[in-house]
């Protein structure tokens, strides 16, 4: 029997529990994907997995580096934002980028703007629900940086019932990303004229727009008593 057709028992548990699977388990019975920071040669009929990067310490914490300001630590990540972003600038004079008016796109067009000559056509995805409608503050983050070019787009039930059935086709196996049809339709839309687009998805944390540190120390002051029998329910 054809063992993608076979589900993962493991890989649903941690589907339903989560909303997603994490490698190596896949939804397929006998198919594995491979753990983020490691990759895979075949050669004479020879599979290997290498290690390329440790992405995640064995022990997860805040440090304070040493002799180091916060001011300097700014500077630094600035500086390699800005190196990571002109380094993955397209030979073509256009350039497409998401601009959702949050911290990461906004940087990311603020870093296009200033270090490159480049046209740049910024793209907004935006819902007629207000509280979660991203175009009021994309636009003023556009005016701010004289972005001329700059396109909102609505979602709308119909893009739902449109986008809904090609997903499976799209990732494979099963996701609960609730920003897979809204990533879908902006796509499609940028796709139109372009190839390529500058995207910032994720780190809206690392620029300060998301702190978890309280709820770390609300975890640290739980007695371990506690918190290990409460660990088991939430994984459970």
């Amino acid at each position: 029997q054809d063992s993608t057709k076979q589900i993962n028992e493991a890989g649903l548990i941690e589907y339903f529990s989560y909303g997603y699977i994490s490698p190596p388990l896949t939804i397929y019975g006998n198919v594995h994907c491979l753990e983020p920071g490691k990759y895979l040669t075949f050669q004479n009929n020879e599979l290997k997995i290498y290690t390329y990067k440790k992405t995640i310490p064995p022990v997860w914490q805040f440090n304070t580096p040493n002799n180091t300001s916060e001011n300097e630590l700014i500077d630094k990540l600035e500086t390699l934002l800005i190196k990571a972003v002109l380094a993955r600038l397209p030979e073509s004079s256009n350039i497409a980028t998401y601009l959702s008016g949050g911290l990461d796109t906004s940087l990311m067009c603020a870093i296009l703007k200033k270090h490159s000559d480049k046209n740049i056509t910024a793209f907004t995805l935006g819902s007629n629900d207000q509280n979660c409608d991203e175009v009021p503050s994309a636009r003023k983050t556009a005016d701010y940086l004289k972005i001329e070019n700059h396109h909102c787009y609505y979602l709308t039930k119909y893009d739902f019932l449109e986008t809904l059935p090609k997903l499976p086709s799209i990732y494979g196996q099963p996701m609960a990303d609730i920003s897979a049809i809204p990533s879908y339709s902006i796509a499609s839309k940028t796709g139109e004229k372009y190839n390529q687009v500058f995207s910032g998805d994720g780190p809206d944390g690392l620029y300060g727009g998301v702190d978890f540190r309280p709820w770390y120390w609300y975890y640290l002051l739980t007695p371990y008593p506690i918190r290990v029998p409460f660990s088991h329910i939430v994984d459970y």
